[in-house]
């Protein structure tokens, strides 16, 4: 994983544990009318804040994306590369056997081996 992608997790893990401690505190706090009014005030920053984390997560998923697929094109890459090395060690090994000379008794029959009963 790149150490861009590492420092984008990294900043999604804070701002996600932020969101849940902010989430945990209004739930603390619910019963307490004043503090619900007071964080009315607050609302349109929780809109900035989540698409800021969508915005996170979106650009950490689309990196891993990228990743992957050059991770899958370097893989496709070194097969293609393995599989013309075995071509090539095959053509090597089949230059270094000696021809074997065709016979010259094609079509008589192989000679007959007596059985002792």
């Amino acid at each position: 994983m790149k150490k861009s992608t590492k420092i984008f997790w990294i900043i999604f893990a804070v701002y996600s544990v932020m969101a849940l401690i902010g989430s945990l505190i209004v739930e603390h706090y619910q019963n307490n009318l004043g503090f619900l009014i007071e964080m009315k005030g607050y609302i349109f920053l929780m809109k900035y804040y989540f698409i800021f984390g969508l915005l996170l997560f979106l650009i950490v998923f689309f990196s891993m994306l990228k990743d992957r697929a050059h991770h899958k094109k370097q893989i496709n890459k070194l097969e293609d590369e393995k599989r013309e090395l075995k071509a090539t060690l095959y053509d090597l090994h089949n230059q270094q056997e000696p021809a074997t000379p065709p016979s010259d008794r094609a079509g008589e029959e192989p000679p007959q081996v007596e059985s002792q009963d």
